[in-house]
């Protein structure tokens, strides 16, 4: 299922596994796979890093970013994105201190409200 996906064979991911027994990571992985199966152009994921480490969102990202290599347009909302990663990034907050940081910016731009 997970070759099927386009997402390789390295994805820590058993088959044999019980849904009430992955991590949270596991789960994300899980909905990345299923949401590609019925051939999409668009995938929603919402908080994307719940309960993942460096290492954790180092994967995540990687598979997202194989998504929109296969021309999969994938929108998530995360807690934290990795500096090198190919996203556009709108981050909210007040208005004071909204940004917004893109992948060729090598700064973040303010965001005039």
């Amino acid at each position: 299922m997970i070759e099927g996906a386009g997402l390789g064979t390295d994805v820590p991911l058993d088959p044999a596994s019980r849904g009430r027994d992955l991590t949270p990571v596991q789960r994300q992985i899980l909905g990345l796979v299923l949401a590609t199966l019925a051939g999409p152009g668009l995938i929603l994921a919402d908080d994307i890093d719940a309960g993942a480490d460096g290492a954790d969102r180092a994967l995540l990202w990687d598979l997202i970013g194989r998504l929109t290599d296969r021309g999969i347009a994938v929108v998530v909302t995360a807690r934290e994105v990795e500096a090198h990663s190919p996203s556009i990034v709108h981050r909210l907050g007040p208005p004071e201190t909204a940004v917004v940081v893109g992948a060729a910016a090598d700064q973040d731009t303010e965001v005039n409200r």
